[in-house]
């Protein structure tokens, strides 16, 4: 009886939502404690469940050879077996595919606003002195929309600065009409970019100053080439760190979610789940405006709200969705996959997308690049 619960329990870490009649108001397991966190650790999954399995399958032939014992051992040994292929098979065809950096591209050019687009998402876990790095990254994979979670507008700044000045030809970079700027909602113009400054709603209600000791983990600072026209806040998400929808004023850009969601930590589940749905709603609102979703998801698509979007995993589109951005303490292939860009896959051809190691930051960078069309 012990084994057959025991295996039960195994067994259902491959279909979570089989427990739904278990969790109270029949809500998904995977939006609750401890299914939310478990499973976005397959990887980690993986590696206990095989563990275990050689473990339980050791003391079972030794239990059949010193005592005849042992079947119900074995049993249970074939099904973490079950489990770890099945888990490690779900990670493999999301792809481990990862060339890190990509190829050379120098961003949509500021003189003529066609070619592919790349995203670049890195959290920056609260650093704030490691600008030529970031303007390095930002440069060399070309990116035209850069997502910089927990991280300050002054270091957005100094980024489109340092950016701007290695433009070989600076008269080429697109100007604004200044009317554009009578709209509050129109990003700021630094150099060749538009930046925005999107604070969570703990940096509103605690701190009159969001640059401010503690708050640089509720702010996202977003850059947008000006080869895009100026953009604008089209809607405040109201995450617990910063999030917003920002579209072209001119219409000729993608429109971005730029977000970083609250965690799935025990004390804040109910603000995790109020996030993914906000994330989820906007993938549902934009969806035939070529939306593109960047920036700390804090989710898997294991997870209810984006496995039920419209929203794609860009990045398993390009054979790499399964590699781990966080923590980087751990190998990509153990870490969580919580840094990322979605969207439709028929509004994007997805060209080439990776996950780059750093040196600066608690997180890995994403990369994903992109043909705008269907």
């Amino acid at each position: 009886m012990v084994t057959a619960v025991v295996a039960a329990l195994f067994l259902a870490t491959l279909r979570f939502d089989l427990l739904s009649p278990l969790v109270p108001g029949g809500a998904a397991p995977t939006m609750q404690v401890p299914f939310a966190q478990l499973i976005a650790l397959r990887g980690l999954l993986v590696v206990g469940l095989t563990l275990a399995f050689f473990i339980t399958a050791f003391f079972a032939v030794r239990r059949s050879l010193t005592i005849g014992a042992g079947k119900h051992l074995g049993v249970l040994a074939l099904v973490l077996a079950v489990c770890a292929a099945s888990h490690g098979a779900v990670l493999y065809n999301r792809g481990y595919v990862n060339p890190g950096m990509l190829s050379v591209d120098r961003g949509m050019s500021v003189t003529r606003p066609t070619g592919d687009v790349t995203v670049l998402v890195l959290n920056m876990g609260g650093s704030i002195s490691r600008v030529e790095e970031v303007a390095d990254l930002v440069e060399r994979a070309g990116a035209d929309i850069v997502v910089l979670p927990e991280t300050t507008r002054d270091f957005g700044t100094q980024v489109a600065n340092v950016l701007t000045g290695r433009i070989s030809n600076p008269e080429a970079v697109p100007t604004f009409d200044q009317s554009v700027f009578e709209d509050q909602a129109v990003g700021a113009r630094v150099g060749a970019f538009s930046l925005f400054q999107l604070v969570g709603r703990p940096a509103q209600l605690d701190a009159p100053e969001p640059d401010g000791p503690g708050m640089i983990g509720s702010t996202t600072v977003v850059l947008v080439s000006a080869a895009f026209g100026p953009y604008r806040i089209a809607e405040t998400l109201e995450m617990h760190n910063g999030a917003a929808v920002l579209e072209p004023v001119t219409g000729t850009g993608p429109v971005v979610a730029a977000l970083h969601a609250g965690a799935p930590r025990h004390n804040l589940m109910n603000q995790w789940r109020h996030d993914q749905g906000l994330l989820a709603r906007a993938c549902r609102d934009y969806r035939d405006r070529s939306l593109l979703v960047a920036g700390t998801i804090n989710a898997t698509v294991d997870h209810a709200t984006l496995a039920g979007s419209p929203c794609t995993n860009l990045l398993q589109a390009a054979g790499a969705g399964a590699v781990g951005t966080w923590p980087v303490a751990l190998p990509s292939f153990l870490a969580v996959p919580i840094d990322g860009v979605y969207g439709g896959t028929g509004d994007f051809q997805v060209r080439e997308a990776g996950v780059v190691e750093t040196k600066f930051a608690d997180h890995r960078a994403v990369l994903v690049r992109l043909r705008p069309g269907r």
